[in-house]
């Protein structure tokens, strides 16, 4: 009985990250899942190569990349995320 409902929350959370409208996520685990989703070369930062060019931190990267080294680190996103409207 379950196996559906578990199968369709799956699949509206990873609709939700695929989206490029991004909405604050409401735990820890959830922006880590959010940047993870995100981080597809898995190194723990993401950059420019690795975010859809529409995506709300594409077009605001510098804004967000604090330290200037070229990537958003995962401090750096969630610094992103609490700057989202709730």
């Amino acid at each position: 009985m379950r196996t559906p409902l578990i199968a369709a929350l799956a699949c509206t959370m990873l609709a939700a990250c695929a989206s490029n409208e991004v909405e604050k996520p409401m735990t820890n685990q959830g922006e880590t899942m959010h940047f993870k989703n995100l981080d597809r070369s898995e190194d723990m930062k993401l950059t420019r190569d690795e975010l859809p060019n529409d995506h709300e931190l594409f077009l605001a990267f510098e804004a967000h990349d604090t330290n200037g080294d070229g990537s958003i680190s995962e401090h750096e996103f969630g610094e992103y995320l609490q700057d989202l409207p709730d």
